[in-house]
């Protein structure tokens, strides 16, 4: 399954350097970089062992080099990566795949992109290193809580 979701043709859309993530309701949201010349990101949704795709919903802006982690309450953490204006974004969102919609979340203390974000034991987010706007390699951490 996880080729197909790959599969820019399987997938029904063509998408570059997307990311996959598993949900707890073990469901993969399939995110789409090229949308940055469009409105919005788009994501698709196929469930853990299944072979359709549907509708995602829309983030609140496109983003690409960016990380993504799920979260203990099902919702999954999009932060950072390069925005519509091309530059190293510091916003983060939280993707509700039930519900199929975003919200802002807090913003990072660094813009960054092509960086980590790895979901801890204790539930929170670490997100970690990546590129300044400047593709300055960044050594700094933070969490999210």
């Amino acid at each position: 399954m996880l080729a197909a979701a790959g599969d820019d043709r399987r997938a029904g859309f063509a998408r570059r350097g997307h990311h996959q993530r598993a949900g707890e309701d073990q469901r993969f949201l399939v995110g789409q970089q090229d949308a940055l010349a469009g409105a919005g990101g788009r994501g698709r949704r196929v469930g853990a062992g299944g072979t359709a795709f549907r509708d995602g919903g829309q983030l609140l802006q496109p983003r690409l080099s960016h990380a993504a982690a799920p979260l203990s309450d099902g919702r999954v953490l999009v932060a950072g990566g390069i925005t519509t204006d091309g530059k190293a974004s510091s916003s983060t969102e939280l993707y509700a795949p039930v519900a199929r919609n975003a919200l802002a979340g807090p913003r990072m203390t660094r813009a960054r992109k092509e960086h980590t974000a790895t979901t801890l034991s204790n539930g929170k987010v670490l997100v970690i290193g990546g590129l300044d706007d400047d593709d300055v390699p960044l050594a700094s951490a933070e969490l999210f809580e």
